[in-house]
């Protein structure tokens, strides 16, 4: 794929516009590694929130769905919402 500079113009406006490389290959054309690899090459940040993000977001108050409780994961320490107090972690360190 030959990439000009419309075309890396349109991958930063994406990028800025915080749309997926799925959402972004599927505009442009080609493929989502192609948009990956070419976002890296013109040194763009990487369009998924990262991991302290969703920690800060996770640790604002919220209140668990109907029929939950809220819990704090024994391994990683992330709040997550379960159906018994018997849940000790969250789905993503049990697995």
């Amino acid at each position: 794929m030959i990439w000009s500079e419309d075309r890396s113009q349109t991958l930063r406006r994406l990028v800025r516009e915080g749309k997926s490389d799925r959402d972004i290959a599927a505009a442009l054309g080609c493929t989502p590694p192609a948009v990956r690899a070419r976002r890296r090459l013109l040194d763009l940040p990487a369009n998924a929130p990262t991991r302290d993000m969703a920690r800060a977001e996770n640790e604002q108050p919220w209140d668990p769905p109907t029929g939950m409780v809220k819990r704090r994961c024994a391994r990683c320490r992330y709040w997550f919402s379960a159906p018994s107090e018997l849940i000790l972690m969250c789905r993503e360190c049990v697995e």
